[in-house]
């Protein structure tokens, strides 16, 4: 896909959506190099043992990049000669709002045996393995019809076999909470003998993949960072996490950045073993208002322009999106297309300043809606100490963007650039 040449062009150009690698990408194109290389260490940690079944929590604020980077590491050519990369995003296979470990394991089974198999050519499996998650799925249909008789029917045996049933009880997962708690009340009284049948399977596809391709099973499971709310969060990695470190194959876990700073989070670490950030792009050089970073402002100027031609904005349009941006891409992407759908309603060939500040007093009106006393309180002595606590109330802050981490030397945070004209209005004396 060609750079936008009309503003028109770039409304599109800007759509948030994560950069896809490889000969059939239409976004590749756009793609900025990073000089902190945010997934190098995991990146050697994968070829440093590639039979190893680790677990790694990746973390960052929403839109830092993190699909982007995963997604240029499962097309690394070393990586996919090592590794049959299998990746889903939450967001489209469960209910943010009601995510359980028992969804979340059903779901890797499920996203597996269909990423692995074909029409004419399923996965093969032990009949011991099948026979197992057929009896599985026998209780959840059962189950299924005790709560609702006629519920379960196209979920039978014969119904387009496993592959029907996964496809079918996925999308009911999803959408319909009663599934969801049936699902529970089969599995969890039975966790240990379910987490055994998940275990065979995943042995006998690393099994399989090793005897056909020469390469073990990674898992990229996306945005459980866009979980609706921390304590979820926790209670997932913390609560559940011995089952989520179970299955006998390497996974990659995406988290919220504020479970980085839970006073649960140096247990869930050691549990899952390793940790790693995607930092958003760093703007200054240090925390108390320093000098520009320029490399920073660089992959940022750099991000606009690899969608825009230059001719489109003006200077002071393009600093001023990159500074509000605070570093985030996704922020950033959102403040350019809502700036260049301003422009072409004003029926203008070049986006101006005046066009960026309204677009970010859209987007602050959006992180301002609900805030309360106490939070602009927090928000106040954030902007004041660079610093934050592990209270849930500023944890909720940094989950929603309202607080930006920065990683320079040392960690430091600060109030999303965005909500800086909000702290000027709302004293904390005053603040509704």
């Amino acid at each position: 896909m060609k750079k936008a040449s009309t503003l028109v062009e770039a409304i599109h150009r800007f759509s948030p959506q994560p950069i896809v690698f490889g000969r059939d990408s239409t976004n590749e194109s756009f793609y900025v190099e990073r000089t902190d290389e945010p997934l190098g260490e995991l990146r050697v940690h994968l070829m440093s043992a590639p039979t190893g079944t680790d677990k790694t929590l990746l973390a960052g604020h929403r839109g830092t990049g993190k699909s982007t980077e995963l997604n240029r590491l499962a097309a690394d050519p070393e990586v996919q000669a090592h590794y049959e990369v299998v990746s889903f995003s939450v967001k489209d296979s469960l209910e943010l709002t009601d995510v359980d470990h028992v969804d979340l394991l059903f779901t890797m089974v499920a996203r597996t045996y269909e990423a692995l198999s074909s029409d004419g050519a399923p996965l093969e499996l032990k009949p011991e393995t099948v026979q197992a998650l057929e009896g599985w799925r026998s209780r959840v249909v059962e189950r299924m019809e005790e709560v609702s008789k006629g519920a379960a029917a196209d979920l039978s045996a014969g119904n387009g076999g496993l592959s029907g049933f996964f496809g079918k009880f996925g999308v009911r997962l999803r959408y319909e909470r009663t599934t969801r708690e049936v699902a529970r009340q089969v599995i969890q009284p039975r966790i240990g003998e379910f987490i055994g049948h998940l275990s065979d399977f995943f042995v006998e596809v690393q099994l399989a993949l090793k005897a056909h391709k020469g390469k073990r099973l990674l898992l990229l499971i996306e945005d459980l960072d866009k979980l609706s709310d921390i304590r979820m969060a926790e209670a997932l990695f913390f609560d559940t996490g011995p089952y989520l470190v179970q299955p006998p194959v390497r996974i990659v876990y995406t988290v919220p950045i504020a479970l980085h700073y839970s006073k649960k989070f140096a247990q869930i670490a050691n549990r899952f073993g390793e940790s790693v950030l995607v930092p958003n792009v760093r703007l200054v050089s240090h925390e108390t208002g320093g000098e520009p970073y320029q490399e920073g402002l660089d992959t940022m100027h750099a991000f606009v322009k690899q969608r825009m031609d230059a001719s489109l904005i003006e200077d002071d349009a393009m600093e001023q999106a990159v500074q509000l941006g605070g570093g985030l891409f996704q922020q950033t992407q959102r403040l350019m297309q809502k700036a260049c759908t301003k422009a072409v309603g004003r029926k203008m060939s070049m986006l101006s300043a005046a066009e960026v500040r309204d677009a970010a007093s859209d987007l602050r009106a959006e992180l301002e809606r609900g805030l309360k006393s106490d939070d602009i309180r927090i928000l106040h002595e954030v902007h004041e100490t660079r610093q934050t606590s592990a209270d849930e109330a500023s944890l909720q802050l940094l989950h929603y963007l309202h607080l930006v981490e920065y990683r320079n030397s040392e960690r430091w945070c600060d109030v999303n650039p965005l909500l800086l004209p909000t702290l000027e209005r709302w004293k904390p004396e005053t603040a509704r």
